[in-house]
C-alpha cells in the first residue's frame, strides 16, 4: 500500500528523463515539471 499521493510518483520520476532524452522537453522544462507534478500529487491527496 502506498501513501496518499504517491501512486503516480514513480511514473513522474521515470517520464521526465525520457522526455529530455527524446527531445520532447528541454532540461529546464523537465526540471520544473519534476518538482511541480509530484507536489501537486501530494497536495491533492
Amino acid at each position: 500500500m502506498t501513501p496518499n499521493g504517491a501512486g503516480d510518483l514513480e511514473a513522474i520520476i521515470k517520464r521526465h528523463p525520457e522526455e529530455v532524452l527524446f527531445d520532447r522537453e528541454t532540461p529546464e522544462q523537465a526540471a520544473k515539471s519534476f518538482i511541480t507534478e509530484p507536489q501537486a500529487e501530494i497536495d491533492g491527496a
